[in-house]
Formats: C-alpha cells, structure tokens, sequence
C-alpha cells in the first residue's frame, strides 16, 4: 500500500470517528485523554467545572468516583472494566439533566477505550450527582 492510500485511509477513518453518532473517548491507563469525538466532549462537557477534558477519571470522580478503582483491578487486555455504568449529568435546568451510561474495555497495556450513551430507559443503576447515591429503580 502506498503512503497516500494509508493517508488518505487514515483520513476517512478520522472523519467516520468525529462524525459518529456515539460518543468515544481513548485514554491512558491513568485517564489521560489521548482521542475524543466530538458527540464524546459534549456529553462531557458539563461535569467540566473548568471547561478541560485533559483526565476523564477526574472529570468523571464527581459522579462515578470507583472507575479508577474498577480500571486497577483489571489488568488483562480486552478486560471488560464496567459495561453501561449510568450516572447523571448535572445540567442547568431539570430538562437538561442527562442520565448517561459508561462502558470501558482495556485495549492493551496502556490504553482504555470508553464508550458513552445517554440512557433511554431508567432500568439499572443510576447515580445521584447532587448526592453521590446509588439507587436502584423500582
């Protein structure tokens, strides 16, 4: 394969992330954003309290504060960490309150791939961001 055709593949490849409809974020192993997509930041972008998405285990410590916890005690590559975790994202006025749902799979050594979706459904867990609660629906 030529360097243009890796390129140019490289390229379409780039484009089909940024304009997916769902939200992927890559980190380091310690959380450090390395690749978002742009449906990823704006989910996210309201647990922001400074506007930087730099470490999502610190964006996210607010609202599901054992993610760290649940990526140390996974330490094989493919290793399901949590698979649709749901939390709520605080929003300016009741209607934009979001219940959002995580999944993160370990992709090797040094890298976790993160999956975001805003729940249709209250079925699951759910955290309580003004509280920090679990609760499970009735």
């Amino acid at each position: 394969m030529s360097g243009n055709v890796s390129e140019a593949a490289y390229e379409a490849l780039i484009q089909f992330l940024y304009q997916a409809p769902i939200a992927l974020v890559q980190t380091t192993f310690d959380g450090e954003v390395e690749m978002i997509n742009p449906t990823s930041a704006q989910l996210l972008m309201p647990l922001s309290s400074d506007g930087s998405l730099d470490n999502l285990f610190d964006l996210l410590k607010g609202v599901a504060p054992e993610l760290r916890g649940l990526a140390q005690a996974a330490p094989d590559e493919g290793d399901v960490i949590c698979n649709g975790l749901r939390f709520t994202s605080p929003g300016g006025s009741a209607e934009s309150v979001k219940t959002l749902s995580i999944s993160i799979v370990r992709l090797d050594g040094g890298r976790l791939m993160r999956c975001l979706t805003m729940s249709a459904s209250k079925c699951g867990r759910t955290r309580n961001t003004s509280t920090g609660a679990c609760a499970m629906p009735h």
